[in-house]
């Protein structure tokens, strides 16, 4: 029996939370994302309080 329930976990599958704490300091600048048969999106890398430039992240527009 324990070696049918070798491979299953008994605990449950992570949940993705998307969620943030963050405040944004600055917007740099901003894309136009376009794939074939989709309508274009605008994109923004955004600077992150307290955070420098390099953590910067790309966030859609519908996300902020």
């Amino acid at each position: 029996m324990e070696e049918l329930n070798r491979n299953e976990s008994q605990w449950a599958p992570p949940i993705v939370i998307k969620s943030f704490n963050k405040e944004v300091d600055e917007v740099l600048t901003r894309r136009v994302v376009t794939s074939r048969g989709v309508p274009p999106s605008k994109q923004y890398p955004i600077k992150w309080k307290g955070l420098p430039e390099s953590e910067a992240t790309w966030e859609a527009q519908e996300d902020l």
